[in-house]
């Protein structure tokens, strides 16, 4: 159940021209780890501070967010909340296997 909530939620943000949802962006987080502020983004980005947070509130196109993925010198999914997940021992498949945690 959880699996196929996660592809329809895929699907509808890659579907979609903008991210309306400030819920899966993780801008803010990059910004903290790179020690970079949102006026320095905006610099580098030449758009006013209001943009930004404009952007971290989900209110950003595709194009904006390679934009700052380039600014801040990481690729465009760390942009992202990424799923947390284990990885296990799996007796019938013979391998390991992820599992997301919810």
């Amino acid at each position: 159940m959880y699996f196929r909530k996660q592809i329809k939620l895929q699907s509808k943000i890659m579907n979609s021209k903008k991210f309306q949802s400030k819920d899966y962006l993780n801008i803010d987080s990059v910004l903290k780890e790179k020690k970079i502020s949102k006026t320095e983004l905006a610099d580098k980005l030449g758009v006013p501070r209001q943009s930004i947070y404009s952007y971290l509130d989900g209110n950003v196109s595709l194009g904006i967010l390679v934009n700052i993925a380039n600014a801040l010198e990481v690729p465009v999914s760390d942009l992202f909340d990424q799923p947390k997940t284990d990885v296990i021992n799996c007796p019938y498949c013979g391998g390991k296997i992820k599992v997301t945690k919810a």
